[in-house]
């Protein structure tokens, strides 16, 4: 049988006390869960662009709510000094007046830590002048939409 082992850690003052049995019990790994999150803010340009910043700690899609027509995305060049190219931006067409993913990306925006502002990246959102579609960001499983053809 085996004994307890009491060690004396001096320089806290504590006294631990471990026992065999107890340390093959004990679990090895610990799994930990981050929340995704993901910040958009939108700002019209004119009557047929819009510029959104996205900043993200997943995968994301962008969805477009009330578009007949076409639609093309475009990643703009300037992005903060955290931020990374969340994945290729492939041609878009049309949608048919129903919420549809006019974006997905491959990865998040965050490259390294920081404030959001400095992990986002900007797209612009070409669409029809007599559309006025509503975009909106979402955690890339929770897109279960329509997609747009891609050209």
């Amino acid at each position: 049988m085996s004994r307890p082992v009491i060690k004396f850690l001096a320089a806290s003052g504590l006294i631990a006390a471990s026992c065999d049995a107890v340390l093959a019990a004990s679990v090895d790994h610990v799994a930990l869960t981050i929340e995704p999150v993901i910040r958009m803010d939108a700002r019209r340009l004119d009557d047929s662009h819009i510029r959104i910043r996205v900043a993200s700690n997943s995968a994301f899609s962008i969805i477009a709510d009330d578009v007949v027509g076409d639609v093309s995305v475009s990643l703009e060049t300037s992005m903060g000094a955290n931020a990374q190219i969340p994945g290729p931006v492939d041609a878009c067409s049309t949608l048919i007046g129903q919420p549809g993913v006019i974006y997905s990306s491959q990865r998040r925006t965050a490259a390294a830590p920081g404030r959001p502002s400095t992990q986002a990246v900007s797209f612009i959102i070409e669409h029809d002048p007599m559309a006025r579609p509503t975009v909106r960001a979402v955690r890339k499983r929770d897109a279960e939409l329509n997609t747009c053809d891609s050209l």
